[in-house]
């Protein structure tokens, strides 16, 4: 099981001298990898499930909010 601390060690053992891309790409990596360590099947899907339905959330609301702020229409200030 991971403990918090594990972290430390865990940023020691990884490559961080990769381009800012590149750093992500290797985390999620990283990541994965380790899931598979520390969980059963049964929960890295459900995991993973859960962070593709919150990545969706996420792009609906980032979508949603750039159109409100492109529409002239809405106003920029709550009023009272």
């Amino acid at each position: 099981m991971l403990k918090l601390m594990d972290i430390p060690k865990l940023h020691k053992t990884n490559n961080f001298n990769l381009f800012p891309s590149s750093q992500a790409d290797h985390l999620r990596q990283q990541t994965l990898i380790h899931m598979s360590r520390i969980l059963t099947t049964a929960q890295a899907a459900k995991g993973l499930l859960a962070m593709g339905e919150y990545f969706h959330r996420l792009r609906t609301l980032s979508s949603l909010w750039t159109a409100r702020s492109c529409d002239p229409s809405f106003p920029t200030q709550l009023s009272n």
